[in-house]
């Protein structure tokens, strides 16, 4: 059935006929996961949270991931973070979706966005919100601009993603903690899924709090490394220049690892079976070196269950290759930690279905679609999908 239904999709390309040739020489996983992202907006209402989850159950997937902490706010009751402005004050979303989800059978996993703030073009509405309240808090970047000083109003580089937290100053983490805590305490998830658990780039990471915890604990600033290198009056060869940028890289990605660090021993404290995830850059070294981002190691320490690697691009060809990288990182056994996330927004479901297929055959632990949002209008979208998901069941 399985060779009856790679025939019948394949175009002959010479991917494909790869393809076919891994088919007769690896072992198939018996647990293939099958996940879908919901953004916050299907979060708002019972209704759209109902629509969600049923699909979800309708359409054979197992896993839900949904977003509870968007843009520095919650889709949940929290004493700590300020409630979605457009959620009725007496509705609890993910109490709701935990509820439902629970009765269908799917694991719910709350998907929080970790260091990024916000990215509208509109400032928040309440009062409270970080962006407000906690500026010194915001992430500066190698020039000594801090996003807390950004004008959201004003069109920005295509590569920026919004204003950040800083993971390297301390008094995030800890809010960014009793945040996680709560969730973890007070809810019945399945799990808790980070998103942008990373910096936004490898030009940031100077928060002028951090910069100083830095400085006293190494002897220098990590400004000057850069001016080292455009001025010879410090007198530093390059060795010396290669060793402390080694050392504020590790810096950086230290302070991200504690945080996961911590969070892990919160739930294993409670003795509760709740998953730890993340969506990550698919290259692992490229991730821990653009955006500090170590999620080999959280794999390697068990720090994290899973992570969710977000190989969006519509291209097999490239599809595969980032595959490789990942594969030339990590052995097979390491595979059933590694869910391929895959974007359903810039394809259409043939090339989707293809996707999951080839995810399948090299025994990752599953995938995960983003988003749901995108064709819920659409759910006969779906059905390809669904086609390879009886099969490879």
């Amino acid at each position: 059935m399985i060779n009856n239904f790679i025939f019948r999709k394949v175009r002959l390309d010479k991917f494909k006929i790869l393809f076919l040739t891994f088919l007769f020489s690896v072992s198939f996983s018996n647990n293939f996961d099958k996940c879908i992202w919901v953004k916050a907006d299907a979060m708002i209402k019972e209704e759209s949270i109902y629509d969600a989850l049923i699909f979800a159950y309708e359409h054979e997937f197992n896993k839900v991931f949904l977003q509870v902490r968007s843009r520095g706010d919650s889709f949940y009751s929290s004493s700590i973070v300020p409630k979605n402005d457009l959620i009725d004050n007496n509705f609890d979303p993910l109490k709701y979706a935990l509820d439902l989800g629970h009765s269908l059978g799917l694991e719910v996993h709350a998907w929080v966005n970790t260091y990024i703030l916000w990215s509208s073009p509109n400032k928040p509405s309440y009062p409270n919100h970080l962006y407000y309240t906690n500026p010194d808090w915001m992430e500066v970047n190698v020039h000594g601009k801090s996003d807390s000083s950004i004008d959201i109003n004003t069109p920005q580089s295509l590569n920026w993603e919004g204003i950040f937290l800083s993971p390297n100053n301390p008094e995030v983490n800890n809010y960014l903690r009793s945040v996680f805590y709560e969730l973890i305490d007070d809810y019945d998830i399945d799990g808790l899924h980070f998103d942008y658990i990373r910096f936004q780039d490898d030009i940031y990471g100077y928060n002028k709090v951090g910069r100083n915890i830095f400085e006293k604990k190494y002897g220098f600033d990590p400004f000057d490394i850069e001016r080292s290198i455009i001025s010879p009056k410090y007198g530093w060869s390059i060795a010396e220049i290669d060793s402390m940028n080694s050392i504020w890289s590790d810096y950086k990605t230290s302070n991200i690892n504690s945080l996961v660090y911590k969070v892990r021993n919160r739930i294993d404290s409670l003795n509760k079976d709740i998953k730890i995830s993340a969506a990550v850059k698919t290259n692992p070294l490229i991730s821990k070196k653009k955006w500090s981002q170590d999620w080999r190691y959280w794999i390697d320490e068990g720090i994290m269950d899973f992570v969710v690697t977000m190989n969006y691009d519509p291209s097999l060809v490239n599809f595969s290759k980032n595959i490789e990288s990942i594969r030339s990182e990590f052995s097979r056994y390491d595979f059933n930690k590694i869910i391929m996330g895959i974007a359903i927004y810039n394809q259409d479901a043939l090339e989707v279905s293809d996707k999951i297929y080839l995810s399948y055959i090299y025994n990752f632990k599953g995938i995960s679609l983003f988003p749901y949002d995108s064709k819920k209008a659409n759910t006969y979208w779906f059905n390809d999908i669904l086609d390879v998901f009886q099969i490879i069941d």
